[in-house]
């Protein structure tokens, strides 16, 4: 089993995609260790475990601080 470990990727999805294309089959699943921005939407497929990077505010919910 591979899990995709990744952070800092700030929105960047075709590097995401380029990666998820070569793996696809193996990772089953996502952490994502923080400033993320609108890219965790992308990770639809895999179950995905994440941390709020200091990015990421704009993705908070209130019941969540």
């Amino acid at each position: 089993m591979k899990i995709l470990v990744t952070s800092d990727t700030h929105g960047a999805k075709e590097y995401i995609k380029q990666v998820i294309a070569i793996h696809e089959k193996e990772i089953k699943a996502v952490i994502h260790l923080g400033d993320f921005a609108s890219d965790i939407s992308f990770y639809d497929k895999k179950p995905v475990y994440s941390v709020i990077g200091n990015m990421d505010g704009c993705f908070r919910k209130d019941e969540d601080m």
